[in-house]
């Protein structure tokens, strides 16, 4: 049987409806219409329309733990904390991922994956599959379907990472251990 590889079949997209304006009173946004946010996987700007609340890591659990969470988070660059104490204490452990290498539409492997959150009005999802949005609908980007290794030891999300699979300013290739991001077949 045949892997699928098409461009078509590995990409995915975010898109949001447009209907909604936003209003200026007194230099503040008017919130009158909903807004939604989604995270930029690969990216550390928002696109046009969209407003951009922070830039982050992309982090998830390591690649060879059972447990942990499932998800993907993005995790603000200039974190604070409330009271904790440093070190291992075998809880759910956090670390930052890299995109791998698998032959396929590679780019930037062993590079740490930096991440924005961004606002936009109106309702968003995720359209698997196809890179064109549908009548009286916005891209917001596009991108290819990236996840957890298939023979790994614990299950990742799906997520859409941009075309231009980005790196946080600090990433080295250095290969350290941690999650991992591989492209769909």
């Amino acid at each position: 049987m045949a892997r699928i590889t098409t461009l078509v079949l590995l990409s995915a997209q975010i898109i949001g409806a447009v209907a909604f304006n936003s209003s200026m009173q007194n230099g503040r946004r008017s919130i009158g219409a909903p807004h939604t946010t989604y995270v930029r996987w690969g990216h550390r700007e928002c696109p046009e329309g969209a407003d951009k609340l922070y830039t982050g890591v992309a982090a998830g659990a390591r690649y060879n733990h059972q447990g942990s969470g499932y998800n993907l988070l993005c995790l603000h660059e200039k974190p604070t904390y409330l009271d904790h104490n440093d070190g291992d204490h075998n809880g759910a452990l956090l670390y930052g991922t890299e995109y791998k290498d698998t032959g396929a539409v590679d780019k930037n492997g062993n590079h740490e994956v930096v991440c924005t959150v961004c606002m936009v009005k109106g309702a968003t999802y995720t359209q698997w599959g196809r890179h064109e949005c549908p009548e009286n609908q916005r891209t917001e980007y596009k991108g290819y379907v990236l996840s957890a290794y298939h023979n790994g030891h614990y299950k990742g999300e799906f997520v859409c990472v941009d075309e231009a699979r980005d790196v946080t300013e600090w990433s080295s290739s250095g290969g350290e251990t941690g999650h991992y991001l591989y492209s769909t077949e």
